[in-house]
């Protein structure tokens, strides 16, 4: 049960992936609306044992839109946009017939489920991440020779916030 309460969580975690050059919060809201119901397909499969490891169309495109506007495309990738755009926007908007791609090369595709297994992938460690800072999950802390200060200090909030003050004071004596 409670791993399908996590499974829910994840579908509807606020968590987007979406292209570094600042555009994220430009996502329109029904391409994120088309996300969520996406993942909630996403988990329905999950539940019927299918194994899924991949972001849907709709967390492709807007990763791709928020990419697009921060640097120019390749023609493979504007070909798979155009692709995913006439795949998720149908019937939200119109897509001129002269740039709609009803079908990618094998190649296309191969790039594409590549992109979805990583936006996934990167799905799911910022969500262990986000579970982990509000204490909804287990984090392993860092590794003390090797974490950054800055890591340090978040986990000495971490440990505040569990409960757990005699760990947050000997990672503390540690920063010193």
């Amino acid at each position: 049960m409670e791993k399908l309460f996590t499974d829910l969580a994840f579908a509807l975690s606020p968590t987007i992936i979406t292209h570094q050059g600042g555009w994220g919060d430009t996502v329109p809201e029904w391409l994120v609306a088309e996300i969520k119901l996406q993942r909630l397909a996403e988990n329905l499969r999950r539940l019927k044992g299918e194994a899924v490891e991949e972001a849907g169309d709709a967390e492709a495109l807007a990763y791709l839109y928020t990419a697009f506007l921060s640097v120019p495309p390749s023609e493979k990738w504007t070909r798979i946009y155009s692709y995913l755009l006439g795949k998720v926007a149908r019937g939200r908007l119109r897509v001129p017939s002269e740039i709609e791609v009803k079908e990618l090369s094998d190649y296309e595709q191969e790039k594409l489920r590549e992109l979805k297994r990583w936006i996934y992938r990167k799905r799911a460690e910022r969500e262990r991440q986000r579970r982990g800072e509000e204490g909804l999950g287990v984090l392993q802390p860092p590794n003390r020779a090797s974490a950054s200060l800055r890591a340090r200090r978040a986990w000495v909030k971490i440990y505040r916030r569990r409960g757990q003050e005699d760990k947050a004071k000997a990672l503390e004596e540690a920063l010193a």
